[in-house]
């Protein structure tokens, strides 16, 4: 058998998603920053550590946020995301084989 990387027609779709996905984290994690900051701010406070968490939170969402902005730019249809296409499952072609 054969290990093959799909590649399909769709990539522009896939693109287009996962720069939905990015903008929605994106602007979710804004909005509940200044949330965190002005509304819950005196309920937060009351919570050991309530306020940090909470910018601990936000943070990854804007971290994830990013990921994906940056996975949405990343073009695999240009082969340097097929290294493995029509390879055999076992062969010694990359040094993650030598491990199974």
């Amino acid at each position: 058998g054969y290990l093959r990387v799909p590649i399909h027609s769709t990539m522009a779709t896939d693109r287009q998603i996962l720069l939905k996905y990015a903008a929605f984290l994106g602007a979710t994690g804004v909005a509940a920053g200044a949330f965190g900051a002005h509304a819950l701010r005196e309920t937060l406070s009351k919570k050991p550590n309530g306020l940090e968490n909470w910018r601990t939170a936000v943070m990854y969402q804007l971290i994830h946020a990013t990921a994906l902005l940056a996975l949405s730019s990343v073009d695999l249809g240009s082969g340097q995301g097929d290294f493995m296409k029509d390879k055999p499952i076992g062969s010694n072609s990359n040094a993650a084989s030598s491990f199974f």
